[in-house]
C-alpha cells in the first residue's frame, strides 16, 4: 500500500496472534489509541506482521528486519514513487506485547538504515515482555485465543514458535539483547504494564531500565484489553 507524505508519523506494531484490527478494538471504542495521534496530526501507519509471531521459521530478528524495512519507506529516498514520497520528520512506534521486543531490538541492534533510526522520536510499548515470559506456550494460546480446546492446541500449535522459544524469561535472546549497547539514547521510551497481565510473567518484565514506566495496579486490567482501557 502506497504511504502518503506526513510529517509526523505513528507505526504501530501489534502483538502474538493478532492484526492491525487489534487497534481498533473493542467496537464500542473503535481506534481509541489511533484517534488520538490522528488529532494531533500524526499520519497512523497499522502494520499487520506476515505470520502474526505464530509462524515457526520467523524469528525476531525476521521481523525486526521487516519492522525496518517499513520505516525506511518514510525516510530513505527513492523508497517509494516521487510522487507518494512518504518522508517523515518524526516517527512514533506504538507496539503491544511482543511488537515492543521487534522495536527494542530493531533500534539497537545493526539492523536497517541508521539514518531511518533517527527520525524515532518516541516509543510507546503496551505489555511488552522485555526480559521474557515464563508463562507457557499453551496458557498464552488460552488467554489470547479464546475458546481454542486443548486438542486444537495440540493438533495445530503444540510447537515451539521461534519467536516464543525466543521471549523465554532470561533465555539467550534476550540476555544478547540487554547486553547490546544503546546507540538511539535520544529517543524516549514510555512502558506501560499492568497487575492484570497473566501473558507477561513476571509483570515486572515488561519495565525498562531508562524508560518512563507506567503502572496499572489492576488485576481486572488483562494483557489485551490494556490497549482499550480507558
Amino acid at each position: 500500500m502506497a504511504k502518503k507524505r506526513a510529517k509526523k508519523v505513528a507505526i504501530f506494531v501489534h502483538g502474538w496472534d493478532a492484526t492491525s484490527a487489534v487497534w481498533n478494538q473493542p467496537k464500542s471504542n473503535p481506534n481509541a489509541i489511533k484517534r488520538l495521534f490522528e488529532e494531533r496530526g500524526y499520519l497512523v501507519d497499522q502494520l499487520d506482521l506476515p505470520g502474526k509471531f505464530m509462524a515457526h521459521d520467523k524469528d525476531f530478528y525476521y521481523y525486526a528486519r521487516f519492522l525496518a524495512k517499513e520505516i525506511e519507506k518514510y525516510v530513505v529516498p527513492g523508497s517509494l514513487s516521487p510522487q507518494d514520497e512518504g518522508w517523515a520528520d518524526e516517527i512514533n512506534l506504538v507496539c503491544h506485547s511482543m511488537g515492543g521486543i521487534v522495536a527494542l531490538l530493531y533500534l539497537r541492534d545493526d539492523i536497517g538504515d541508521p539514518e531511518a533510526k533517527k527520525r524515532i522520536t518516541r516509543v510507546i510499548t503496551i505489555a511488552s515482555p522485555f526480559h521474557g515470559t515464563s508463562v507457557p506456550i499453551k496458557q498464552v494460546a488460552h488467554v489470547l485465543i479464546p475458546g481454542i480446546g486443548d486438542i486444537t492446541f495440540d493438533v495445530f500449535m503444540n510447537r515451539i514458535v521461534a519467536c516464543y522459544q525466543q521471549a523465554q524469561l532470561a533465555g539467550p535472546f534476550m540476555r544478547r539483547l540487554h547486553s547490546l549497547p544503546d546507540s538511539t539514547p535520544n529517543i524516549k521510551f514510555h512502558c506501560i504494564w499492568t497487575r492484570g497481565d497473566v501473558v507477561v510473567a513476571p509483570n515486572h518484565t515488561a519495565v525498562l531500565d531508562g524508560a518512563s514506566n507506567y503502572y496499572i495496579d489492576s488485576a481486572r486490567v488483562g494483557h489485551a484489553d490494556i490497549m482499550w482501557n480507558r
